[in-house]
């Protein structure tokens, strides 16, 4: 019988991870920034159309226009957190990259501990380096 079970897929820190991790957050931090001035321009513009429009329909659409700086500006203090703390990642350290799952095949008189320990794949600068733990497929 084969059966699903979880893996967790970590990275070991080099020079080249910590240098591409820090490039993807430096991107996402830049594209929401363009986002946030894209809603201000938007909310000149609603401004803009005020005095046609009734007051109404312009609240619901200040509000809208607020929440989503709002989000944007949560998501972007988050991600300057998590840049610092990349810049703090020491070399040769092990960081989660992800989860995934894979099949295992139980076969009677397996010890299910076995098929169940934690299996981990470990990659380096994008390359599986070792794979830990749990029965094989």
């Amino acid at each position: 019988m084969r059966i699903k079970r979880p893996v967790t897929v970590k990275m070991i820190v080099t020079n080249r991870t910590k240098r591409d991790l820090l490039q993807q957050c430096e991107q996402s931090i830049r594209q929401l920034e363009l986002e946030l001035e894209q809603l201000s321009f938007e909310r000149r513009k609603l401004m803009h159309r005020a005095e046609k429009q009734g007051r109404d329909v312009i609240q619901q659409a200040e509000e809208k226009l607020q929440k989503e700086v709002a989000e944007r500006q949560k998501k972007r203090g988050q991600l300057k957190v998590q840049y610092e703390q990349i810049e703090q990642l020491q070399e040769g350290s092990e960081i989660v990259h992800s989860h995934v799952e894979s099949d295992v095949t139980v076969e009677i008189g397996d010890r299910w501990e076995d098929l169940m320990k934690k299996p981990e794949i470990v990659l380096k600068d994008g390359v599986v380096y070792e794979i830990r733990g749990g029965k094989g497929t």
